[in-house]
This record gives C-alpha cells, sequence and structure tokens, in this order.
C-alpha cells in the first residue's frame, strides 16, 4: 500500500524513517547509545533531529510534545515474560480496542517477540490521563511497560519500521499506517475507553470472603478504619468468665424488615448503580460468586426486596446462581434443594442483607459521592511515595532493618489505601508486624527510622487502647503537589479512581504478603533479603534489574537469586527469573521447620491484648471501688455492670498484680486448636484481610496503685 509517500509491503515492511518523520510530535528523535565495540544500547540517550539523514542506530519517537502533551499512544507489551504472554496481551487489548471502535496499529517490535499497540491522537491529551490510562492497563496485562506513558517528557517507542538493536525492524502485524498519520482518536473516546478499563476491573477484581466491595464502605473509611473479614488471631474461642477482647464493641445498624420471609433493608427504594448494572449485564470474566455477591450488596443497599432480584436470576451477572464450576468448566444446578438457584440466591441473598444492615451510615455503597475522588487522590499520593521510595534503591537494601523499613512503608501504604486517608491512619505495632512478618519490636525501630528520615510523620500518640496514628506524607507536601496534578479541565471517568485504588492494594497486598511468608523467617528460615527480593520479582526481572530495587550489586543480587533459586521458589527462562508456584513456600517452610511462625507470633499477640485488656478492666474496678457510693446502682437491679463479664485479676499475697499467673489462665482458656490458624499465607491463596482500627496493647500494664507514702495498697487475691 501507498500512503502520502510511505510504502508498507505486503509483509508489513515500512519506511520507518519517513514514517518518523510524518508523525513526531517533535522535531528531534531519541537513537541508542552503542557500547566500546559498536554494539547498539537499549539507553537511547542520544538526540537526533527528524530533517537529518536516517540514523545509524535504532531511534525511537517521543509520544508527547514539548508541553507534555500526548500526540501518540503506544502499549509496550515487553516479552521479559516470553513472546506467548506478550503476544497474548496484544491480542487482549487489541479485541477491547476493536470492540470500541478505537483505530489501532499492532506491530512485533522485534526477534524477541515483543508487541507494540500503536493509536494516534487527532486531539492532545493531558499527561495525567494518559497516567491514568497507562495504570489500569498496567492491572489488566502483566507484560505492559508503563515507563513511556508515564513520563510525557522523555517517553519515547520505536516506531514501525524502526530497526531492533538485536536485528530485524517493527513490522507491522495488524492495522493500516493510517492510524498514526491520520489519526481520529479524540479525548473523549480515551475517557470512554479509561471509564470501560475501570468498570472492567472492579468487576473483575476478586472479593474474599463476605466482605462487601470497598467502594461500599467508604464512609468508614473516612474515619480511618475500613470493614474487613476479622483475623483469626483475634477471633479466639471466649473464655469463660473472661472476654479475650474486651467488652464487645457497639454496632450502629438499620432496620430489617421481612417479606414472605426473606429480610430486605427498609427504606426508599432506588435503582442499582452503574457498576452493578454493568455486572448484571455481561457473564463473569473471573470469579462468579465474587460477582454475584457484588450484585446483592449492591441491590440491598439499594432496598430491594427479594422477589426484585429473583426476577434478575436469567441476567448473565448472575452466573453463579444458575451454575456450579466443575473443574474448568460449569454445570447446571440442581432444580430442588438447597444447591438449586432459588436456594443459592434466597441464602445469598440473606448474607448479603445482614451484611450491609451492620453498616454504619454513610458506609453504604451508594451513599458516598466523594468516595471516589478521594481514592484517586490517595491512590496518587500512595503512587507518589512508592516512586520517590523505587528512586532511592540504596536506601533499603544496605541491611536487614533498612530492608524491614521498607517493607513496613509498604504495610502502611496500604493502610491509607484502605483507610481512604491521605492525612493519617492508626495503626499499632503487633498488627503492623502480622501483616509484614515481623516482630513487633522490629516494627517499632523501623517505624521510629522512616519517622527520622522524613519518610512517615506520627501524628497523634498511642493513648489507652488507641493505636499511634501515621502519616505517609510529612508536612502535607505530597498531597499539595497530587492536588495540583489532578486537573479539573478534563473530568476523570466515574469509578477511576476506585479502580486505581484497587490496583495498588492488590499490588502491595501481594508484595507484604509474599515477603512475609514463613518461609522467610527470621531466625532458621531464608531471611528478609531473600523475602524482600522474591516480594518484588511479581514481573520476571534480569539478574541486573532485579538487585537495581534494593541497590544492590550483581555480585550480591546472584548470591540472593542462587539462594531462591535452590529452594525452588524462582525459575530463569531466557536470562530472566520469576516466581514459581507459590505451593513451594509452604514446602520451603515445612523443610525448614518455620511452618506456623506466623500463626504463632499472631497467638502470642493476641494472648498479649487479652492480658492488657485484663489489666484495664481491673484498673476500672478499683477506680470503680473508690468512687463508689454506699447506695451500690446495680445491687437490687437486673443492670449488669460493663466490667461483670471479667473475673479479678490475679494478685501475688502483697497484692501486687500477678501478671504470670495471668498468663497462665489466659494460656489453659485459650488452647490452640480453638485459635488456629493457617500455617503459612501464600498471599494467592489467603490474602491478607483489610486493615481496622483496633486496639494498642503496645503499652506494658501499668503497677498496682500505691499509697501517697509509696507503700502498696494490698487487695485481697
Amino acid at each position: 500500500m501507498i500512503l502520502g509517500g510511505l510504502t508498507a509491503a505486503a509483509s508489513g515492511w515500512v519506511d520507518g524513517w519517513a514514517l518518523t518523520g510524518r508523525i513526531s510530535p517533535r522535531r528531534v528523535v531519541r537513537a541508542a547509545s552503542v557500547d566500546a565495540a559498536g554494539r547498539a544500547l537499549n539507553v537511547f540517550s542520544l538526540v537526533h533531529p527528524v530533517s537529518g539523514a536516517v540514523p545509524l542506530t535504532p531511534w525511537a519517537v517521543y509520544l508527547a510534545d514539548r508541553q507534555g502533551r500526548f500526540r501518540l499512544w503506544c502499549a509496550d507489551l515487553d516479552a521479559k515474560g516470553g513472546a506467548v504472554a506478550a503476544e497474548a496481551d496484544a491480542d487482549r487489548l487489541s479485541g477491547l480496542l476493536g470492540g470500541l471502535g478505537v483505530p489501532h496499529l499492532v506491530c512485533r517490535s522485534g526477534p524477541s517477540g515483543g508487541r507494540h499497540v500503536w493509536v494516534g491522537l487527532a486531539e492532545p491529551v493531558d499527561a495525567d490521563l494518559v497516567g491514568v490510562w497507562a495504570r489500569l492497563l498496567r492491572g489488566w496485562l502483566a507484560s505492559l511497560d508503563v515507563s513511556a506513558l508515564l513520563n510525557p517528557a522523555t517517553g519515547c517507542v520505536r516506531p514501525p519500521g524502526a530497526p531492533h538493536r538485536h536485528g530485524g525492524v517493527s513490522e507491522v502485524l495488524v492495522g493500516d499506517l493510517s492510524v498514526l498519520t491520520d489519526p481520529t482518536v479524540t479525548v473523549e473516546q480515551v475517557r470512554q475507553f479509561i471509564s470501560h478499563l475501570a468498570t472492567r476491573h472492579l468487576a473483575n477484581r476478586h472479593l474474599v470472603g463476605t466482605v462487601p466491595p470497598a467502594e461500599s464502605v467508604s464512609g468508614g473509611a473516612a474515619r480511618g478504619r475500613s470493614v474487613a473479614t476479622p483475623d483469626p488471631a483475634f477471633t479466639a474461642g471466649p473464655v469463660p468468665g473472661v472476654p479475650v477482647g474486651g467488652p464487645a464493641a457497639s454496632t450502629v445498624g438499620r432496620v430489617v424488615g421481612e417479606s414472605r420471609g426473606v429480610p430486605f433493608l427498609v427504606g426508599s427504594r432506588r435503582g442499582l448503580s452503574a457498576s452493578c448494572r454493568a455486572l448484571l449485564a455481561q457473564p463473569p470474566a473471573g470469579d462468579a460468586s465474587a460477582v454475584l455477591w457484588r450484585i446483592l450488596c449492591g441491590a440491598a443497599a439499594a432496598h430491594w426486596c427479594y422477589d426484585e432480584v429473583a426476577t434478575l436470576i436469567d441476567a448473565p451477572g448472575l452466573e453463579h446462581v444458575r451454575t456450579v464450576r466443575d473443574g474448568t468448566r460449569r454445570t447446571a444446578r440442581p432444580n430442588h434443594g438447597a444447591g438449586s438457584p432459588a436456594g443459592v440466591l434466597r441464602r445469598q441473598w440473606t448474607r448479603a442483607v445482614t451484611t450491609m444492615a451492620v453498616l454504619p451510615a454513610g458506609e453504604r455503597a451508594g451513599e458516598d459521592p466523594s468516595f471516589d475522588t478521594r481514592a484517586e487522590v490517595v491512590a496518587a499520593i500512595v503512587q507518589a511515595v512508592q516512586q520517590r521510595a523505587d528512586a532511592a534503591p540504596g536506601r533499603w537494601g544496605a541491611s536487614r532493618a533498612t530492608l524491614a523499613q521498607r517493607r513496613v512503608l509498604d504495610a502502611v501504604c496500604r493502610l491509607h489505601l484502605d483507610a481512604v486517608r491521605h492525612d493519617w491512619v492508626e495503626a499499632d505495632v503487633r498488627r503492623l508486624a502480622l501483616a509484614c512478618g515481623l516482630d513487633r519490636e522490629t516494627v517499632r525501630r523501623s517505624l521510629l527510622g522512616l519517622a527520622a528520615d522524613g519518610w512517615l510523620q506520627r501524628t497523634l500518640p498511642s493513648v489507652g487502647p488507641r493505636g499511634a496514628c501515621w502519616s505517609i506524607d510529612p508536612g502535607g507536601v505530597v498531597h499539595r503537589q497530587v492536588a495540583g496534578m489532578l486537573s479539573q479541565a478534563v473530568p476523570r471517568p466515574a469509578e477511576v479512581g476506585a479502580a486505581l485504588r484497587s490496583i495498588a492494594q492488590r499490588e502491595l497486598a501481594d508484595r507484604v504478603a509474599a515477603g512475609g511468608h514463613d518461609a522467610f523467617a527470621g531466625r532458621g528460615g531464608l531471611g528478609i533479603g531473600p523475602g524482600s527480593l522474591y516480594a518484588h520479582l511479581d514481573r520476571p526481572h534480569t539478574t541486573s534489574d532485579a538487585g537495581r530495587h534494593f541497590g544492590w550489586g550483581y555480585t550480591t543480587t546472584r548470591r540472593v537469586l542462587g539462594r531462591l533459586a535452590a529452594a525452588g521458589l524462582i525459575v530463569s527462562e531466557r536470562g530472566r527469573w520469576r516466581r514459581s508456584d507459590p505451593a513451594h513456600l509452604d514446602r520451603v517452610a515445612d523443610e525448614q521447620h518455620t511452618a506456623g511462625r506466623h500463626r504463632q507470633r499472631a497467638e502470642l499477640y493476641a494472648r498479649e491484648r487479652a492480658a492488657w485488656a485484663w489489666w484495664r478492666a481491673e484498673l476500672a474496678r478499683m477506680r470503680a471501688q473508690r468512687t463508689r457510693p454506699r447506695h451500690n446502682p446495680y445491687r437490687g437491679s437486673r443492670r449488669v455492670s460493663p466490667l461483670a463479664p471479667w473475673p479479678p485479676h490475679p494478685r501475688h499475697h502483697n497484692g501486687r498484680a500477678n501478671y504470670r499467673a495471668a498468663r497462665v489462665a489466659l494460656n489453659a482458656h485459650m488452647p490452640t486448636s480453638r485459635r488456629a490458624t493457617p500455617t503459612s499465607h501464600t498471599p494467592e491463596r489467603h490474602p491478607q484481610p483489610e486493615h481496622s482500627r483496633h486496639t494498642d496493647s503496645d503499652h506494658r500494664p501499668s503497677p498496682a496503685p500505691t499509697r501517697p507514702g509509696g507503700s502498696p495498697r494490698r487487695w485481697s487475691t
């Protein structure tokens, strides 16, 4: 074909330099540097004018103009994970673009098998909107390299027809060159594509257990907490006369009505949200049960009744109601019994109504219009902090202490995402220790070290049962910068903030959980160094790239990678390292006799919390006895004292508290079988629960009260 002087053969060959002159947003391009032997490097540091002769080395065209507005868009699908993976991602992206009517061009970038998917932009697009586009695609396409799309100043990609440093050229596979020479894609089409990606991501993400979607608990998150499944380590069986977690917290609920024996939330009925309607209209692409749960929670929050939901049983999104997974396929459910479609829908609807009823007002879906904006701001702040941390690798790889600090920083960033707050979150050292796979003293020192270097700031100290509050944005500097970046000239599509927050949550949760596995225990395990490197191998890396996360040299990186490879946790393919089957983590933990280390630490912290709560109840009882009037208001009354569930605290013969006897009593009433948790927590199979506000037990119990003269007051045992 001939396009304005550009010749393209049927094989896909094009005149790359002539095409570059037609599509380049700037008058210069970037050319590859060469080493001492004259071989081209993968470093495009040279500048070459478009009006000059053809460069002697491979060249790349800028995607944005000098004002930072994108004129070209390209998805660079790298073959680091294999040519098959890059080809599959290119097919998925091409199919999505074609379904939305977006003209595009697919090229084979070179002999390694990578792919370039090009889109020509008829209108300049702001860099922040392209950045949102890239991050959403990054959460969907594993082989995507977003560095060029996130850097409008120097981001560049080799155009079709440009040579590759290993031989060959970038050849066209699908599409026409007019996509780039005569672009037709508008900003509105870009926004529609971003909105579709956000809806698709929220619809296909995996929801754990019976927790409502993160969007539906935004109100509680605004107060520094998030609704989550209870941590098994802190939900031990009740001790006779001794409540392990202290007095139960009161819950604020909503009125639950009943229609034909099935519950529903009383209130003004409204239509389903846009995301729920989208889930109903298309078959589930991922976990069908998770999609069903989100639809039912949205319908319950909209005050629907069961009969109204039952009319939608044939909707594509309710696939889990009609069929059950049987290996790689799905089979129809029986017509009668508890496993029938009607029985499954009725049972899941009752659970959804019960879950949504106990959420305080403002924490339900559709009642917080500011959630998406706040989620986008928090996701942008966390991204800025993570980019700053990645830009200082030598800060984290110097010692085991600094490696622990990076893991704690990641955990605190995830707390901010869970709470949807940019100013502060409440976190105690024990909860962070269990999330990071570290001990509480290491976490305490890490928090202090991060605060001393300006990575964190303690906004509020721990007081009584409340933990200390921390912020990843000391002084609000990052927040002001991000607020300036979020342009309101081009409004964001709906649910973009929630999707970006969900992607960041998933990445940080996988990183923290993978590095904190029992296989990387400090004593007897592989250690924190291999664990930290394993956590960052979520995508294939070369030896040099893997060590750059922590500023390690080639020798140190190769030694750590060798330990991981010897244990069977990573494998090498075409010079790049990637994780092997996550099930090997449990095997390594068993071989090193470190399986259950996380469970043991959780049990220890549960006993410490219970002992602290017991002593606080004893202090409250003693204060009540000193201030109680002669007439006991609880005597002869049906009212029960809030301290009644707690028995008297054990004491020595001199009246001082006997903490050892208290621990023995708690151990006797808290058998391991009743507090059993998984021996290890593989991130892919046992996701970490959301973090919520919790009791801080970092304080040691206070000594028994003394008289003004200093002698201890005697109390009967």
